[in-house]
C-alpha cells in the first residue's frame, strides 16, 4: 500500500537516485552526479522541510515532491520545485497523490506555481491537474552580460 508522508533527511539519498533516473531519460537527458543531485534536493529541503513529501510502499521510496510556500500579494503561493516518481511506478496516481497531499498539508488556499518543460508528459500531467500556462509570467534564463 502506498503511503505519503513528510520527507526525512534520511530519505534524501533515495530521492536523489530517483531524481537522477527521471532526468536521465528523454526529453531531459540530463546527467546528474549523485553528490550534485543530493545537494540540490538538500537545498530545497532546508528551505522548507515541511514542503517535502515522499511516497513509499513497504518502506521502498517510490517518488517525492519538493516544494515551498511563500507569501504573495494575492495570498500564498505553493511552488512545486520538483516532483518525480520511479519509472516503473509512473501512471499509477502517485504523482497526483503527492501533489494532493502537499496542497492539503502545506498549500491550503494557495496558488500553485511551477516551471515545466513544454510538450512533456510532465506538462500534460499538470494540465490534467488544472494548471495552465501563465499569461502573465515567462521564464527567462541565461548569463547576465555586464
Amino acid at each position: 500500500m502506498t503511503e505519503i508522508r513528510e520527507c526525512n533527511k534520511s530519505d534524501l539519498p533515495a530521492c536523489s537516485t530517483i531524481l537522477r533516473e527521471a532526468y536521465s531519460e528523454s526529453p531531459y537527458k540530463e546527467c546528474w552526479p549523485e553528490a550534485r543531485a543530493r545537494e540540490y534536493l538538500e537545498a530545497f529541503f532546508r528551505i522548507d522541510p515541511k514542503g517535502a513529501f515522499v511516497a513509499t510502499d513497504n518502506g521502498k521510496l517510490l517518488g517525492a515532491l519538493f516544494g515551498y510556500t511563500y507569501p504573495w500579494h494575492t495570498g500564498s503561493v505553493f511552488f512545486i520545485q520538483e516532483l518525480f516518481v520511479s519509472k516503473n511506478r509512473r501512471g499509477k496516481g502517485i504523482g497526483r497523490r503527492l501533489v494532493t497531499h502537499a496542497l492539503e498539508t502545506e498549500g491550503r488556499n494557495a496558488t500553485v506555481a511551477l516551471i515545466v518543460r513544454e510538450g512533456t508528459d510532465a506538462a500534460k500531467f499538470y494540465e490534467k491537474l488544472g494548471l495552465s500556462k501563465s499569461e502573465i509570467y515567462a521564464l527567462r534564463s541565461g548569463k547576465i552580460c555586464a
